[in-house]
């Protein structure tokens, strides 16, 4: 794929997920203000996040030039994620009347790790424009370096909702490795330039 029409694909994906998601979100919650339709929007951010951060390790590992050029629309899955768990959050909080706001301070309920997942979430969002990089420069990388805990918070959330803690245990653990291998593999790789 030529750098043009990658330019062509992030135009695309930026209306897509900064304004047509969004909005098709937004009727959908109105015109079916269902429980299961919210839950299906909180997988879908879920997924959409593991495969993200998935991708990173795996490209490194693999080294291959698909999973290179995926990394160049992370901005835009990243808004992407954050508009599914946004309507999903909302949804329940409306479809459930969860206004109570002592449930979100409960360590033991998955509306805490829920609650604190999407504050960073929208730290993440509210970060992932043009400004904001230029106005944080440096700082910026480590501003986005909270989509790690925000992850596994997610994860935490969704197998206590759930009621079974698979989701964090193998999604949680084979992130990590993925991460132990790919960090080997670039200090290897390193030492072997030295050379």
């Amino acid at each position: 794929m030529m750098k043009c029409d990658l330019q062509n694909v992030k135009k695309i994906l930026d209306i897509l997920c900064y304004w047509i998601l969004p909005l098709t979100l937004l009727v959908i919650s109105f015109a079916v203000p269902d429980a299961e339709v919210f839950r299906l929007l909180g997988k879908a951010a879920m997924i959409l996040l593991i495969i993200i951060l998935f991708i990173s390790p795996l490209a490194t590992i693999t080294q291959w030039r698909s999973l290179r050029i995926i990394l160049g629309f992370r901005r835009q899955l990243g808004i992407a994620i954050f508009w599914l768990a946004f309507f999903h959050t909302a949804g329940f909080i409306y479809v459930q009347d969860l206004t109570q706001t002592i449930l979100y301070f409960d360590l033991g309920y998955h509306l805490f790790y829920g609650a604190v997942a999407m504050l960073g979430m929208t730290l993440l969002a509210v970060t992932s424009n043009n400004r904001a990089v230029g106005y944080l420069r440096r700082h910026w990388k480590k501003v986005q370096a909270i989509t790690y805990p925000v992850f596994f918070l997610v994860l935490i959330h969704a197998s206590m909702a759930s009621g079974e803690w698979k989701k964090l245990i193998v999604f949680g653990g084979a992130y990590i490795i993925l991460k132990v291998v790919a960090w080997q593999m670039v200090k290897q790789r390193g030492k072997s330039k030295l050379k």
